[in-house]
């Protein structure tokens, strides 16, 4: 019976040996596989080891650098300020948005018909009217019709007995003759304001101008300039006067009175219109 006993115990023993050997294998095979699934390049996602960064400006310096240059905080107050400021600074800066319609596009677009003075008389008033609708401006218009206003006292009828100036701006000689002519060519009357005023917007343009070849730009002046001086200083100098006259106390040119006398007289007149057409206009 003992002997049986001891065969039995030996024969559990090896058994567990076996089982445990089995299991030792299988374990050193799970190991392996383990270890062999792990990729190769598995060390390359390792993260390097940092060195410190190196700064360019030493601390020493960075030291004296905050010492010179100390950080101050700012104050409730200068905060507040600043703020205000910034905030005033932006509304400024954004304009209020404008609302585009197609009415205030069209009424941009339209010319406004210009305001006629309403204390011209009729004669004045023709004059004017002429004057603007041929291109000239304000000051020019204002120009020509205070010469006209010494001339003839604005009367298209108005003769001078002893050289023969005849109308508004005492056309003689052969400038006369031709403002008969012109007229009567192009259906008006020599003898009327319409007339007259139509055959000096001519010569105007024809004869007293840098494109008919004149030397002295006195259409491209009464058109253009707004300075009632210039405009009646041209006008006078270079076509109602003759070419080139010279404005001068020295210069005696008419009934004993000198270029200058007579220019001043036509400013002032000029100047009555000017204000008045300016006034209205504005």
């Amino acid at each position: 019976m003992k002997v049986e006993k001891n065969n039995n115990s030996i024969f559990r023993n090896k058994h567990v040996l076996v089982v445990v050997a089995v299991m030792c294998i299988f374990t050193i095979i799970a190991c392996m596989g383990f270890m062999l699934s792990v990729p190769a390049h598995a060390e390359e996602n390792i993260a390097p080891k940092t060195e410190p960064i190196a700064f360019s400006t030493p601390i020493e310096t960075v030291n004296e650098l905050d010492k010179a240059f100390p950080i101050t905080e700012t104050s409730e107050e200068a905060q507040e300020e600043i703020t205000t400021a910034e905030v005033e600074s932006s509304d400024a800066a954004e304009p209020e948005p404008r609302i585009e319609t197609a009415e205030a596009a069209i009424e941009e677009a339209e010319p406004k018909p210009e305001t006629i003075p309403d204390n011209l008389n009729d004669n004045e008033l023709e004059i004017y009217t002429a004057l603007r609708s041929a291109g000239l401006s304000k000051a020019g218009t204002a120009a020509v019709m205070g010469c006209m206003s010494m001339e003839s006292g604005l009367k298209a009828s108005a003769e001078n007995p002893s050289d023969g100036g005849y109308g508004l701006l005492q056309w003689t000689y052969s400038r006369k003759t031709d403002l008969f002519n012109w007229c009567y060519g192009n259906g008006y009357d020599p003898n009327t304001v319409t007339g007259q005023v139509m055959f000096f917007v001519y010569e105007l343009n024809s004869t007293y101008s840098k494109a008919a070849k004149y030397s002295y730009p006195v259409h491209e002046t009464l058109t253009t300039s707004d300075s009632l001086e210039d405009c009646l200083s041209m006008f006078f100098s270079h076509m109602e006067a003759g070419t080139n006259v010279i404005i001068s106390s020295r210069k005696v040119y008419a009934g004993g009175l000198t270029t200058l006398d007579l220019y001043r007289k036509r400013l002032t007149a000029a100047y009555k219109y000017f204000i008045c057409i300016r006034r209205k206009s504005q």
